[in-house]
């Protein structure tokens, strides 16, 4: 049963009070106990509406009733009519009432009774609002003996009651289940737009000469603002980066397309000279003062450039605030490397100017880049894990094949938290030399 309690219990005491001013003999005192404890059964406004017309027909025995009540929602009616003990239902919009619309706007019950016609009609009410009417006709006159205008009224309200309780409750089910289908819509859509990101953020491994990098990425919602990209930049140079978009959602994954597309384009102007990680940053961040965005939308992402024949990586960075880390035999370095993430906050471009970092690549040396996700996961107790325990996880794993030392990290990280599930994206590219 559904019935809005609140909403009852507030309107109890007047009702109380109304039932000790009619004065009830004991007859009608039993038969409005069965009434109200008929109709107090369900919240169902169909159901509500055949009780209502079956007991009343107790009351005002008649031959032919109708009953015409709203319906939850605007401007739309029931009626239902009751003839030989069967009742039809009919949905009206309300200018379909036509002359029945003028019982539903009566202020009292309205009695006519001659020999040959007899009609009651009941407004039902609640609060002053029109709700419906129950007309009873071709009844014989007797039943009207032991009913007066204020006890028919107090009918009148009661119906009310429990039928504005029955709108309520439907159209809060209403209301849930548009929700709840918006929700199913939007869902789907969000698994459609996150096997488009899939398709261009791909996992797995990617050879260049002597070079193996593999790339992958552990999601906290459908779409995702942490990015990758391995790509050719010319002849003899593999650019590749990684980056995190603020926010999550939508908004998040439209920025990484942008970002995808602006890079590649960026790191092909160079042509044939050697791509330089800061210039890509700078002509970026131009570019992205072109387009109008909220300053709270903005790009972290280290930019890497390696150049195969020197065996050289070249860093810049842009506000990615996990440190490449370098692992080299039997130690490793961690750089932090400064730099504003691609942003709104200033129009000058005084203020986006982007150092390098440029290092050796030996023979079985490997470099790791990650998201914030990985830094940021909590504990049970909210403490951070923070760089220099993902710099070891990575380090004591360093022996394994790149996939393992991702899913390794992975596995310490759900031990760490406690949980199979990530609050952050995390994304991983790494490269080892053979």
């Amino acid at each position: 049963m559904n019935l809005d309690l609140e909403f009852l219990m507030n309107e109890n005491e007047s009702y109380k009070k109304k039932i000790k001013e009619l004065r009830l003999q004991n007859g009608q005192l039993l038969f409005l106990a069965d009434f109200s404890s008929t109709i107090f059964k369900t919240s169902d406004l169909d159901t509500i509406s055949h009780l209502i017309v079956n007991q009343l027909k107790k009351l005002i025995k008649s031959k032919k009733v109708k009953f015409m009540r709203k319906e939850a929602k605007d401007d739309l009616y029931a009626k239902y009519i009751l003839e030989d003990d069967d009742i039809r239902k009919i949905n009206l919009k309300r200018e379909e009432l036509k002359q029945d619309s003028f019982f539903i706007y009566c202020n009292k019950v309205y009695i006519f009774a001659e020999e040959e016609e007899t009609m009651v009609a009941i407004p039902i009410k609640y609060q002053g609002e029109n709700l419906g009417a129950i007309i009873f006709e071709d009844f014989n006159k007797k039943s009207l003996d032991n009913l007066n205008h204020k006890l028919l009224d107090f009918y009148g309200d009661l119906c009310g009651l429990i039928i504005k309780n029955a709108i309520l409750v439907e159209k809060s089910k209403d209301e849930k289940n548009i929700i709840l289908n918006q929700n199913i819509k939007m869902e789907n859509e969000l698994k459609l737009a996150q096997r488009i990101q899939k398709n261009i953020l791909p996992s797995g491994y990617d050879e260049y000469g002597d070079y193996t990098f593999y790339k992958d990425n552990k999601e906290a919602y459908y779409l995702g603002g942490d990015f990758y990209d391995i790509f050719l930049g010319n002849e003899d140079e593999i650019v590749f980066y990684i980056a995190d978009v603020s926010g999550h959602g939508v908004g998040a994954s439209l920025l990484t397309v942008f970002l995808k597309q602006t890079i590649r384009g960026i790191s092909k102007s160079f042509k044939s000279k050697n791509i330089e990680p800061d210039r890509v940053l700078k002509e970026m961040q131009n570019r992205f003062l072109d387009i109008e965005l909220e300053e709270d939308l903005y790009i972290g992402i280290l930019v890497c450039v390696l150049n195969l024949k020197e065996n050289k990586i070249t860093f810049s960075n842009a506000g990615h605030n996990v440190y490449p880390i370098h692992v080299k035999g039997e130690h490793y370095d961690a750089y932090k490397i400064p730099g504003l993430p691609i942003n709104h906050w200033f129009k000058s471009e005084d203020f986006y100017n982007y150092q390098i970092l440029q290092k050796d690549f030996e023979k079985g040396d490997k470099i790791f880049l990650l998201t914030d996700g990985s830094i940021e996961a909590k504990s049970k107790d909210g403490i951070q894990i923070g760089n220099e325990k993902i710099e070891d996880i990575l380090f004591n794993n360093k022996d394994n094949d790149l996939k393992n030392i991702f899913e390794n990290l992975c596995k310490e990280l759900k031990i760490y938290t406690d949980d199979d599930f990530f609050e952050d994206d995390i994304a991983f590219v790494a490269v080892e030399r053979k």
